[in-house]
């Protein structure tokens, strides 16, 4: 299954809009030593939360874009990535200790 991503398609007041893909990295959350590429479900408005910080309800996709796991997460607004395309030849690749390289291209090439 390949997702598109809808962040071309955002809300012009900024807020986050069910269909979007976004890479979650320490910058949202420490919880995300390894990167994950979510895509939005709902953006939960009716929490009150720290200022920054919000509660979105997503699938978390694998590297062919497919749904592997229903998460709700707490996470930072500032720190959500908007993800391109995930599919054959779009994945995100991490080195080390979960740093993010970023979008790899055809035969492993790494896009900047």
């Amino acid at each position: 299954m390949r997702v598109l991503n809808k962040s071309a398609n955002r809300s012009p007041d900024g807020s986050i809009v069910p269909g979007e893909l976004f890479l979650l990295t320490r910058a949202a959350s420490p919880q995300f030593v390894r990167p994950i590429t979510i895509r939005v479900i709902r953006h939960r408005t009716d929490r009150t939360t720290y200022d920054g910080w919000t509660w979105i309800e997503c699938y978390q996709l694998d590297a062919r874009g497919d749904a592997v796991e229903r998460r709700e997460l707490f996470v930072m607004s500032a720190g959500l990535i908007p993800a391109g395309p995930v599919g054959p030849g779009r994945t995100v690749e991490t080195v080390g200790r979960g740093r993010t390289v970023g979008p790899v291209g055809p035969a492993g090439t790494v896009r900047r």
